[in-house]
C-alpha cells in the first residue's frame, strides 16, 4: 500500500534539493499523530502514506490530499477540497488541493501515459520521469544562470585578501532578469503561464533555501580553490 507513496517520493528525487519529509507508513500510533492531525496549527511540510480510512477525516483539512482508486488505470481527478470535507463524498477517490496553479495543464502529458494501453509501465515510468526532469531543467537553468552571474569576478580575487562571497540573491533583480526565452521549450510543449509568479512561490519555500545554500557553499569554495591553486 505504500508503492504509491514511495513513487510520489521517488519523483520528489528528481528536484536538486527536497528539504522536507515523508513517511511511508504513518498510523494513529504514531507519535506524531497528534502533531499532523491538529486543525490548530498549519500542516507539516511532510508526506504521509497511510491507509486507515479514520485520515479520511483527521486529514481532511490538509491543503493536499490524495485518495487512490482500487482500480491503478482510473485516471484521479482534480477535486475541491470542500468535497473532501463533506460526509457524503469523503473517501471518494481523486485528488483534493486548494494549490492554485501558477501554469496551465500540459495536455500532452497524457499522451505519455496508457495511449494505447501497450505500452510497458516501466516505459511509461521512464517517459514521465524524462518529462518530469526536463520541466524541472526548465525551471532551474534560469535560475542557475542568475547565481552564476552572482559569483566574483576573477579580476576581484586577491592573494592577500579574504576570497570574496557570493553575493545575495535578490528575488526581484532575478524576477526582472527572466525573458520569454527563458520557457520557449516548455512553451511550445503547451506548458503556459505565469512563470514568474511561480519563481516568487518557489524562492518562499524551504527547497529553495536548501538549494541555494548548497550553490553558495559550492561557489565560495570555489573561489578559495582558485586563490590556493
Amino acid at each position: 500500500r505504500s508503492l504509491p507513496h514511495k513513487k510520489v517520493a521517488n519523483i520528489l528525487k528528481m528536484y536538486p534539493r527536497y528539504a522536507n519529509d515523508y513517511r511511508p507508513y504513518f498510523t494513529i500510533h504514531d507519535s506524531e499523530f497528534q502533531e499532523f492531525t491538529s486543525k490548530t496549527h498549519a500542516p507539516s511540510r511532510i508526506i504521509l502514506g497511510v491507509t486507515n480510512p479514520y485520515f479520511n477525516k483527521a486529514l481532511q483539512h490538509w491543503p493536499n490530499v490524495i485518495i487512490l482508486d482500487s482500480d491503478p488505470d482510473k485516471t484521479l481527478k482534480i477535486l475541491n477540497p470542500k468535497e473532501h470535507t463533506s460526509s457524503s463524498l469523503r473517501g471518494k477517490p481523486g485528488f483534493y488541493t486548494r494549490y492554485k496553479p501558477f501554469l496551465n495543464k500540459d495536455k500532452n502529458v497524457k499522451k505519455l501515459l496508457r495511449n494505447d494501453r501497450q505500452r510497458p509501465a516501466e516505459v511509461e515510468n521512464i517517459m514521465l520521469r524524462r518529462y518530469l526532469t526536463e520541466l524541472t531543467h526548465t525551471l532551474m537553468i534560469p535560475l542557475e544562470q542568475y547565481i552564476s552571474s552572482l559569483m566574483p569576478l576573477q579580476k576581484q580575487l586577491n592573494p592577500f585578501r579574504q576570497p570574496p562571497l557570493l553575493q545575495q540573491f535578490q528575488q526581484e533583480a532575478f524576477i526582472n532578469s527572466l525573458n520569454d526565452s527563458n520557457f520557449k521549450s516548455a512553451e511550445l510543449k503547451g506548458l503556459r503561464g505565469s512563470w514568474k509568479e511561480l519563481y516568487r512561490k518557489f524562492i518562499k519555500s524551504p527547497n529553495f533555501e536548501l538549494w541555494f545554500q548548497s550553490k553558495r557553499t559550492e561557489a565560495n569554495q570555489r573561489s578559495v580553490r582558485i586563490l590556493l591553486y
